[in-house]
């Protein structure tokens, strides 16, 4: 089956040399392709490749290709090229833009979970953890395509977890090799172009004399492995014949050999994991002879050194990465009504900013998903997004039949006249009489509704049917009717819950470092696996604790590590507290003690050491899936009515409110990462709206509920007059949360921002 590749930058180096490569390939099939300006020749490319879609950077470079171009659609502009990567329909995007420009398309190609062969490594040095951090949450591959980054990505991809000491990135020297800092003044741009060994675009070529190009190399390879700046060196080896090296933990070095040909990585990237012939000729080690090897001169090419000193400062990120933030699940900021977000993200957290390598260099790639199910993820969703849309409707169909569903079978059984039952709002499109019911579809998909007849007092009821009128029927008739919408939304909150607890198990903080975040506290001394036995002395980890002592125990681990800690002056980022941590862990079934200064993190307001805990499967019974079902459900109810009650006073409480878009929409991406996912949101917005409905206001189902409590104890019907007053607050209170809602669904879409990852 061939991939559909889309190339960004096709008219450079890189691009030409990619399609080169797919002329040669029956696995690739080109959907798209796009240039900064020479829309010429990128005009002539896709008549070659008969390609439909273009798009070009410059403005007007794309207008003169519209004009003269007629046999596709040319886009034009950065979002344009979004546009290209987003509707193209590609499963694989080779990105070989040049310099910052490439960021943007990096980060829809990586959002929308499509696989992506990066040549544009400015993505990572500008991007850093953003980019790296999508890869994860969507299960995209990401493939570097320079030849020392993929050198390493080959070399590392079979060795285990902590086995890798040590990156060398070769660099050949480039035309000014071997000239002292004086000797270099009166140089040329004509010179510097002179690469050595290299055929390459000219800005990469000018880095590459100034070292410069070696420097933003060093940050990519901290990006993508998840490697130390300490654990990354630089040799210059002339010949460019070795084109990374690896240092292993037994004493072993692991090399990649091969001619200065951009086809082999190019290559690689694009039909990663299989290998397919390139014509270039293989090494022939008895005619080199020799190859040489020496350390680069820091003092007349010193971008390697501000490189360096560049990414120990982390003066190259783009964002300060979201503490804590590891489920690779979507996050879901605005799903039911006044719901808090993801209530599944427990993962413990100690750390500071980063995402953790798994040893110094973390073997389990960025560039590839580290588990089945999230490379599963990703291909859903490229290849379920219209299914995805499809079981969000039935699912919020499901809900308000169900719902509608208990009101009506509640009736029946206690004998009420239904004259309608109705699925979303009018108008009507559809309507079937059956019996005395009509059984109806309306076009506006916000809800759905039951009409019972006598449900207004004044309403003129037929003589023979007037006994069965709701208002006519005894108190405990009327709150069983009523109240059965809301209990079936209880009903089926819990149930789903169960069912996910006795399937799924659910999910413990456990006192094992799981990862430890490099350039912080613990990075010089624990590693991920070590058990965390005592903190200051408050236990954590042992042998005889059960999963939930363990996890209290986590929980006051953390606690222990901030302590009463302070600064010497007011605490600030990164400023280390005046008391050390004393920290027993185990490590290999030896236990080893160490004293490591936590430093103040202002964004999570406390001392951290730098790693995170992680998470052990606890399998329950039908008993205890039961109460855990209960005690969430109870959570959840508590902090829908909190969060109502805080949007009449807090700014920030309203923006987080969604309206019916919001809801629906991050259900539908739940849908297209995770089933269980998709069904624990299901579940927590039919409880939402069994919670809701349940509130004492008219026209909600609890508004009618407390009228008929107000008529048991007053002893006679209530006014009807006094009931329309009263349910002025109800309709003002539904109003206000459908508008906040509205406006903020609204917001969302015009803003970008959207609904989940992106």
């Amino acid at each position: 089956m061939s991939r559909r590749l889309l190339i960004l930058g096709s008219t450079g180096s890189i691009g030409t040399q990619a399609l080169d490569i797919v002329q040669r390939s029956d696995e690739l099939e080109l959907v798209g392709l796009s240039a900064e300006r020479s829309w010429e020749q990128l005009v002539e490319q896709a008549r070659a490749f008969g390609v439909g879609r273009i798009a070009l950077a410059d403005t007007d470079a794309g207008a003169q290709a519209a004009e003269a171009w007629t046999e596709g659609e040319v886009l034009v502009g950065a979002e344009g090229l979004v546009r290209l990567v987003l509707e193209s329909g590609a499963d694989l995007v080779l990105n070989a833009l040049v310099g910052s420009a490439g960021l943007g398309p990096t980060v829809a190609t990586l959002g929308e979970g499509i696989d992506l062969a990066l040549a544009n490594k400015e993505s990572l040095v500008v991007g850093g953890e953003l980019v790296t951090q999508l890869a994860e949450a969507t299960g995209a591959q990401l493939i570097p395509v320079d030849s020392e980054h993929s050198a390493l990505h080959q070399l590392i991809s079979g060795e285990r977890p902590g086995a890798v000491d040590k990156l060398i990135l070769t660099a050949s020297g480039g035309p000014f090799r071997g000239r002292t800092r004086a000797e270099l003044e009166g140089v040329t741009v004509e010179q510097a172009l002179q690469h050595p060994t290299w055929a390459m675009g000219g800005k990469v070529t000018i880095d590459s004399a100034t070292l410069m190009n070696k420097g933003l190399e060093i940050i990519e390879a901290h990006h993508l492995f998840g490697t130390s700046y300490d654990d990354i060196d630089v040799v210059v080896h002339p010949q460019s014949i070795i084109h990374s090296l690896i240092h292993l933990c037994d004493g072993a070095s692991l090399a990649h050999l091969g001619y200065p040909d951009m086809r082999a990585p190019i290559s690689y990237a694009l039909h990663h994991p299989e290998r397919v012939d390139v014509p270039i000729r293989p090494l022939d080690l008895a005619e080199l002879g020799s190859l040489t090897f020496e350390p680069p001169d820091a003092e007349a090419f010193p971008c390697l050194r501000l490189a360096y000193e560049a990414g120990r400062a982390r003066r190259h990120r783009a964002v300060r990465p979201q503490r804590g933030e590891r489920d690779r699940r979507p996050r879901v900021p605005a799903g039911p009504p006044v719901l808090p977000g993801d209530p599944g993200g427990r993962r413990g957290h100690a750390g500071a900013a980063g995402r953790a390598p798994g040893a110094r260099v973390r073997v389990a790639l960025r560039g590839r998903p580290r588990s089945p199910r999230g490379r599963g993820r990703a291909r859903r969703r490229r290849g379920g997004h219209h299914m995805s849309w499809i079981l969000a409707f039935l699912g919020f169909a499901l809900l308000i039949i169900l719902h509608e569903l208990g009101h009506f079978t509640a009736a029946k059984m206690v004998g009420m006249r239904v004259e309608r039952f109705a699925l979303f709002f009018p108008p009507l499109i559809a309507r079937k009489q059956r019996g005395e019911t009509e059984y109806a579809i309306g076009a506006i998909p916000l809800g759905g509704y039951v009409k019972i007849t006598g449900m207004n007092p004044e309403e003129e009821i037929d003589e023979d049917v007037v006994d069965r009128a709701y208002y006519r029927q005894p108190v405990w008739k009327r709150i069983f009717v009523i109240g059965a919408g809301p209990a079936v939304n209880l009903v089926l909150a819990f149930v789903i819950l169960w069912g996910i607890f006795m399937f799924e198990g659910r999910q413990l903080v456990t006192p094992t470092i799981e990862q430890v975040n490099r350039d912080t506290p613990a990075a010089s001394v624990l590693e991920p696996g070590d058990r965390i036995i005592s903190v200051d002395g408050v236990p954590g980890y042992s042998a005889d604790a059960t999963p939930e002592q363990l996890e209290e125990r986590a929980t006051e681990v953390r606690a222990a590590i901030s302590g009463d800690r302070t600064c010497s002056t007011a605490p600030r980022q990164d400023c280390a507290a005046t008391k050390p941590v004393t920290i027993v862990y185990e490590r290999d079934g030896e236990q080893q003690t160490a004293q490591i200064t936590p430093k103040f993190d202002e964004q999570a307001d406390r001392f951290l050491l730098g790693f995170a805990f992680g998470q052990q499967q606890d399998d329950v019974g039908p008993v205890q899936a039961a109460s855990l079902s209960v005690t969430g459900m109870w959570t959840v109810t508590r902090l829908t009515v909190e969060n109502i009650v805080k949007l009449f006073y807090d700014g920030e409480a309203r923006k987080q409110v969604s309206g019916v878009v919001g809801s629906y929409e991050a259900t539908r991406q739940s849908f297209e990462f995770d089933a269980v996912q998709a069904l624990t949101i299901l579940a927590l917005i039919s409880l939402s709206l069994g919670v809701i409905n349940l509130f004492p206001f008219l026209p909600l189902d609890g508004g009618h509920i407390f009228w008929a409590l107000a008529e048991k104890v007053r002893g006679r019907p209530i006014p009807i007059g006094v009931m329309e007053r009263a349910s002025f607050v109800g309709i003002m209170l539904v109003g206000f949360l459908f508008i906040v809602g509205l406006t903020n669904d609204v917001g969302r879409i015009t803003s970008g921002e959207g609904f989940g990852i992106r």
